[in-house]
């Protein structure tokens, strides 16, 4: 991903991996769907996505779970790539960390042993969310690390 890009129909942003600039993601998120007249609920669900990805990428992917750019121990990124083609939105997630892709195929394809018990947990249910809004989700490798790619067509 090349960072900070911004186009018509793409908006590319690069990030400290940190639990702070979750927030920044969403910001992104919902100004781009605004941008493009999106439903509320529709943009509601970007935001749900971006927030769920980004997050996962602090804690799994290099960030340690920092709160704060003072808490990280190195200069680890994250980048976020949204993009609309007038019938997909697709969603980019790149972390900085050294991941497992197969383990986190992996992790792509597990079902909670129960809804209730995903939805009532602490962690974990990132995933799960983001596949209850009508998203494929996929990963594979990237530049520096793991990238996530959310598709929904509406």
């Amino acid at each position: 991903m090349n960072p900070n890009e911004v186009s018509p129909t793409r908006v590319m942003v690069d990030l400290p991996a940190v639990h702070e600039s979750v927030r920044l993601g969403r910001r992104m998120v919902r100004l781009f769907g605004r941008a493009f007249l999106f439903e509320d609920k529709e943009v509601d669900g970007l935001m749900l996505v971006a927030s769920e990805l980004l997050a996962n990428a602090v804690d799994h992917g290099g960030g340690g779970g920092a709160m704060k750019v003072a808490d990280l121990t190195g200069d680890v990124r994250m980048g976020i790539e949204l993009s609309w083609n007038g019938q997909t939105w697709t969603m980019l997630v790149e972390d900085g960390g050294a991941g497992d892709l197969q383990e986190a195929q992996d992790s792509l394809t597990r079902e909670p042993c129960d809804i209730l018990e995903a939805l009532e947990s602490e962690r974990g249910r990132g995933i799960f969310l983001v596949k209850e809004m009508g998203c494929s989700l996929t990963v594979q490798q990237g530049e520096r690390g793991l990238v996530f790619v959310a598709k929904k067509t509406l």
